[in-house]
Formats: C-alpha cells, structure tokens, sequence
C-alpha cells in the first residue's frame, strides 16, 4: 500500500513568498489566518507601546508582527511595509535581512547596558552565561548586511 505525499503542494494554494515558491503551503484556513492575524495585532501592539515605554523594544515586535502578518492578513502586511517609520526597515529585512548602522549600533549599546545593569545580581558563571549570549546575538547581528546605500535615509529610524 502506497502512501500520499504529504509534501505535495496542491494546486491554487502555492505560496508565493520575495520571488521563492515554498515546498509547503501556508495554513490558509480559518484558524490558522486568525491566528496569525491576531498574533500581528499583539506584536503591533507590543511594539507601539514600546515607543512609550521605556526599556521596551520596538523593532523586535514591529518585526515579529510583520512575520505573522504575511502569514495572517495581507491588508496589515502591507500597511506595515508602508508605514512611515517602520515600512523601510521591514523592507530592508524582508529583501536581504539588512540593518542599518544606527539598529547595530544601537543593538550592542543596549546589550552592553542590560549586561552592565543585570552583572552585578548575578553569580561569576552567570555573568558568564549572559556575556556569551549577548556575544552570540551582537555577532549575529553586526553579520547582517547594510542597508543598499542611497536608496533611503536611516537617521530618522527608531530602531529600539
């Protein structure tokens, strides 16, 4: 007895995705799109309040929101490529994963503080355990590439 291919991509629910045909379907069915919708919502939210709330990010949900909303409600994907503030960096992201100078710069700055502020309430190995880490994501972050140059002006960017 033979058994179906799981892994076959029906007819009409190709997902299309920056140029790229994915081997698996985007869940297209009611829960699953408002599910993902209603995760965009919160991380939109989330990071809304972060442009109030000190020491909570922006970037990090804007970027999360972004991702669900591909997957959830077109309508809110593209009213977050084309925000105002957010729209060219989710952009950038969403063509070659770039950050710009002031993200990175900003991203090691505020790694540096939280290491500083947390140090002294943690032991010598936890000490240890969050520099690694902190390391770890500077290092992946300062790997993403720039922003093509000239194609927009980052100073203005909130990149929290």
């Amino acid at each position: 007895m033979a058994l179906p291919d799981i892994h076959h991509v029906a007819p009409g629910i190709e997902n299309d995705h920056n140029g790229e045909q994915m081997n698996q379907p985007i869940d297209k069915g009611a829960w699953g799109r408002r599910g993902w919708t209603l995760m965009a919502y919160i991380f939109a939210g989330l990071g809304a309040a972060g442009a109030f709330i000190p020491l909570l990010p922006t970037t990090p949900f804007v970027l999360l929101s972004a991702a669900c909303a591909t997957r959830g409600s077109e309508a809110l994907h593209r009213r977050l490529l084309e925000h105002p503030r957010f729209g060219p960096v989710l952009r950038d992201w969403e063509e070659c994963q770039a950050i710009p100078l002031s993200g990175k710069l900003l991203s090691a700055l505020g790694l540096l503080f939280a290491w500083v502020m947390s140090a002294s309430r943690l032991s010598m190995t936890g000490q240890f355990a969050l520099a690694i880490g902190f390391i770890a994501v500077s290092v992946y972050v300062w790997s993403r590439p720039f922003p093509s140059s000239g194609t927009r002006d980052t100073s203005s960017v909130d990149v929290r």
